[in-house]
């Protein structure tokens, strides 16, 4: 049994509406109380800058962040290239983030840096609220929590809840091939993130086999170059 994370989240977003009754957006899909089902970043992107109905508040809960959201591997790659600049769009969008980890070290350093407060779950009825994070510490304390209620808002706790960083995540794009910048892009994943090929296969929609031979390709470019 966990510390109670996500029904306190949901706490926060039931006394957020209370007071700000705005939208409140999420990837939790059994949150009843939601006003909009979001599963994956084009999704949040799009809900971000549209203004419906003159509502400009928006809350959006993005639940297991420490599985989708992380700074490692492709994960963490993803993490960086959308969700990074998006973050610096959310106070300009007058939108508010609350987002659901195990441990201050799970999430992403672009998400860690970006955040106003910590709130470190300690048991199902007591919280500690952190001014920041540093090596993925919690560190200020600002004030402890007890007597924690259980939200109103309804979900169903045994949801394995689910993210996309793209519209065809896992599906070959049907466009014409360009191998020249292919390689170049394999080739700094490799470099720079020190994914692995099957890491970089997906990222980039190609099979594993192709990006070995991308590698392949490039290593013995640069090995003429060179003897050159």
């Amino acid at each position: 049994m966990g510390n109670g994370k996500t029904d306190f989240a949901l706490l926060l977003a039931e006394l957020w509406k209370q007071n700000k009754n705005g939208k409140i957006g999420s990837n939790i899909e059994s949150f009843k109380q939601k006003d909009r089902s979001i599963k994956s970043f084009p999704q949040l992107k799009k809900w971000i800058n549209k203004n419906q109905e003159n509502i400009t508040n928006k809350l959006f809960v993005f639940d297991e962040a420490s599985q989708y959201a992380t700074g490692q591997g492709k994960k963490g790659y993803l993490t960086q290239k959308y969700f990074g600049k998006l973050l610096r769009e959310f106070r300009k969008k007058q939108t508010t983030l609350i987002i659901i980890g195990h441990t201050g070290k799970d999430i992403h350093p672009d998400i860690r840096s970006n955040v106003d407060d910590i709130i470190e779950k300690t048991s199902k009825k007591k919280a500690k609220i952190w001014n920041t994070l540093k090596n993925g510490e919690p560190k200020e304390l600002q004030t402890t929590l007890k007597n924690i209620p259980k939200t109103t808002f309804k979900y169903n706790t045994k949801e394995i809840t689910k993210w996309k960083w793209k519209k065809q995540q896992n599906q070959e794009k049907n466009q014409q091939s360009k191998p020249k910048k292919e390689i170049k892009i394999a080739n700094k994943l490799k470099k720079n993130h020190n994914l692995t090929n099957q890491e970089i296969a997906d990222i980039i929609n190609k099979s594993k086999r192709t990006v070995t031979r991308y590698l392949n390709k490039n290593q013995n470019q640069n090995q003429k170059n060179k003897q050159k």
